[in-house]
């Protein structure tokens, strides 16, 4: 999976391409912690080239939801194709992210 970070001030936006699954949920893990290392708190994530999402890639989204309330920030899943709407819905957690087309 690649990652293309945008940041400006307490806000980042994360571009993801390919497959978010248990290998690459890593890459997601330690760009978050970078991120709140330097003070962000707001999140969009890109998911308009994202082909696939695992569990342990809604795990990962999990965690930065909670590390971002705790900081009242949030996260903003922007653009899922079909597929991934489809595991966000069927997981639960779409209540848990604002969604954005």
């Amino acid at each position: 999976m690649e990652i293309v970070e945008s940041r400006s001030g307490a806000q980042a936006e994360l571009f993801l391409e390919g497959r978010l699954d248990a290998v690459s949920c890593k890459d997601l893990e330690q760009k978050f912690t970078s991120c709140f290392e330097a003070g962000v708190v707001d999140f969009t994530l890109d998911l308009s080239k994202l082909d696939y999402i695992s569990s342990a890639g809604l795990r990962v989204l999990l965690w930065a939801r909670k590390n971002t309330a705790g900081k009242n920030g949030q996260i903003v899943l922007r653009a899922p194709n079909d597929r991934v709407q489809t595991v966000i819905d069927l997981s639960g957690l779409a209540s848990f992210f604002s969604l954005k087309p």
